[in-house]
């Protein structure tokens, strides 16, 4: 199997992303923490209901870990630094915004008791 550019590694990660959301998502955010030996991501979207905006996590497959390092590992190629932070805010009229960070991991400081992505009174969280 031919290894995947970039672009063709993207539209991987989002099809994946898009696996179990409900059809009428507006918003998907993942986030993506990353190391050499270890990661974590998360991800949660928008999707309106008849009593208004709701957020809800996301839901992967076990591939993304892996799509998401062939990505990381793609982009550092050339002697670019390898990213450590990736957040990939996608909108369902096809935009989306990507960015990437660099510094070292705080591992314990990414476990925080409000993971919302969306803040604001106009979203109810999910219980």
């Amino acid at each position: 199997m031919a290894e995947l550019d970039q672009f063709e590694l993207m539209q991987e990660i989002v099809n994946d992303a898009l696996i179990g959301i409900e059809s009428a998502w507006r918003e998907l955010i993942i986030t993506y923490h990353v190391d050499d030996e270890k990661s974590d991501f998360i991800s949660t979207y928008i999707v309106e209901e008849s009593d208004g905006l709701r957020e809800k996590p996301g839901k992967m497959s076990n591939d993304m870990d892996d799509l998401l390092r062939q990505l990381r590992k793609h982009l550092a190629q050339g002697g670019k630094p390898s990213f450590s932070r990736l957040r990939l805010h996608l909108f369902a009229n096809g935009k989306f915004d990507t960015s990437y960070g660099y510094d070292a991991v705080c591992w314990p400081a990414l476990f925080q008791k409000d993971w919302q992505f969306f803040p604001g009174s106009a979203f109810k969280k999910n219980s």
